[in-house]
């Protein structure tokens, strides 16, 4: 579900600070305009592109298995360098000539075995090398590429970022010999020069075109596009062009406007994206083009980053959303109630369980470290007893019965994602990624405790039952929903 403009505002203040007075938004008549367009533009598209996750991509053929890999939230993008010839006003990122070591999902890997487990561990089938531009490194590209086809064989598909300019066929050879799969190169940076991608067409598997779709250049890329398809360029993917720190001033220069997103994007980036896409439908041009806006990356790529996580670490007491975030259920309780509690949840005979009044040997806290789910004294069936906090928690699956005790419920949000071993002062679970081996996880509260209202016991009751929640009068009270649910369809510009 979308945030409402409170909490969007918020999150750009936590973000930007003294500088948001200086991010150019639509005045209220020019997004009304701005919507105006898109609408146009969606109704003309209509049925003729597919739609993808919840209708927030848009697509005139197929995708690549590395964006299907990365909507799934089964991929991974390893940064090995910095370092950039290019000199793109569109980039969100600072450059370096500072060597660094390769970093992913937020984490350095000093040594590429620790990626190698980490991709294994939480059965990543996808691998994107990017930077900065890899292919300034060829030699180091093409070493990882081996390790990995090494390390996790054929079933994983593995492509590579770059500009092209240090692409030459010797380079493209080498990376086709290694077992890369799809390369995607930013012409943008080349004038929207095709000698490169036609070069690699006849080396690589699959060729793709990557660029951040620069309103002015429309009527470039048009003409361009008849050239991709006679190439036989596999994709064009084309993205919306997103604000940073990097690339504020340029973007403000230009008199582009933003989003009110948590990631400010520009406007009339999108709406020649729609454009570009309708033109090639009306002119008949054979091009699988990709529309990969700010929107789905903040639903999907997100909600990936978080599920491959869970999945490793979930405790038999939490559950997740449809949006990635980590759910807990509890009553407030004191030993003796929560053995009755759990009693009648679980519907077991007297005398069963025998729930510790305290937190029992490796549970610390909150708890703090549960690597899988446990079967402790505190841990019956799922629920688990927390005598530090006076808290009984209960699986969702035991929300039913939970309703039916008339008991005030609670409920709270968390986000998982790794984390360097010195973060020690909030809650921590381990990873596990090979025997002797695991990473750190950093689990954080996304929202205050809810005490449940009776419509959201209707609503968390709905979602433990599986209930269709698009029907006709079902409420989805926004404060659990925002958690909850993922947002569907192109958004506004509101």
């Amino acid at each position: 579900m979308e945030l409402n403009r409170r909490d969007r505002e918020r999150l750009l203040w936590e973000s930007w600070g003294d500088r948001l007075g200086r991010l150019p938004f639509l005045s209220e008549e020019q997004a009304a305009e701005a919507n105006r367009e898109q609408r146009q533009r969606l109704a003309a598209l209509g049925q003729r592109v597919s739609r993808h996750f919840g209708g927030s991509k848009l697509a005139t053929g197929p995708l690549s298995p590395g964006c299907q890999a990365c909507g799934n939230g089964t991929w991974s993008c390893l940064f090995i360098t910095r370092q950039c010839q290019a000199s793109c006003f569109t980039c969100p990122a600072f450059k370096s000539s500072a060597e660094m070591a390769p970093y992913a999902d937020g984490l350095e890997f000093r040594r590429f075995e620790d990626f190698l487990d980490y991709c294994a561990s939480i059965g990543i089938n996808g691998v994107a090398f990017s930077g900065g531009d890899p292919l300034l490194f060829a030699d180091r590209l093409v070493d990882l590429i081996v390790r990995l086809r090494r390390s996790l064989g054929t079933g994983i598909y593995l492509w590579a970022y770059t500009n092209g300019l240090c692409a030459n066929r010797k380079v493209l050879e080498s990376l086709a010999r290694a077992g890369l799969d799809e390369i995607r190169f930013n012409i943008g940076a080349t004038g929207y020069s095709l000698d490169k991608v036609a070069l690699a067409k006849g080396i690589l598997p699959r060729v793709t075109v990557e660029i951040a779709c620069v309103p002015e250049d429309v009527p470039i890329l048009k003409g361009c596009m008849k050239e991709m398809a006679a190439v036989g360029v596999d994709h064009l993917n084309l993205h919306q062009i997103m604000l940073s720190s990097a690339n504020l001033e340029a973007l403000v220069d230009r008199g582009y406007h933003v989003t009110r997103q948590a990631v400010p994007s520009v406007v009339e980036s999108e709406l020649a994206m729609l454009e570009l896409m309708e033109h090639a439908l009306d002119q008949g041009i054979h091009l699988a083009i990709n529309h990969c806006n700010t929107s789905y990356k903040g639903r999907w790529q997100q909600r990936g980053s978080f599920l491959r996580i869970n999945k490793k670490i979930l405790a038999g007491h939490e559950s997740e959303t449809e949006s990635g975030y980590i759910r807990r259920l509890w009553f407030t309780s004191d030993a003796r109630k929560a053995r009755k509690m759990v009693q009648a949840l679980l519907a077991l005979p007297d005398g069963v369980p025998q729930i510790a009044p305290e937190p029992a040997d490796g549970l610390v806290g909150d708890p703090q470290v549960i690597p899988e789910p446990v079967d402790t004294p505190n841990d019956v069936g799922g629920c688990l007893w927390d005598g530090n906090h006076g808290r009984l928690y209960f699986p969702l699956r035991l929300f039913p019965q939970a309703m039916s005790s008339g008991m005030p419920i609670y409920v709270q949000y968390h986000t998982a994602g790794l984390a360097p071993d010195v973060i020690v002062t909030q809650e921590r679970r381990i990873l596990t990624t090979a025997p002797g081996k695991y990473l750190s996880v950093l689990v954080s509260p996304a929202s205050e405790v809810i005490e449940l209202d009776d419509a959201g016991r209707r609503f968390l009751g709905r979602i433990a039952d599986s209930a269709d929640l698009g029907g006709e009068g079902v409420e989805l009270p926004y404060e659990l929903a925002r958690y909850e649910c993922i947002g569907s369809g192109v958004p506004d510009y509101d």
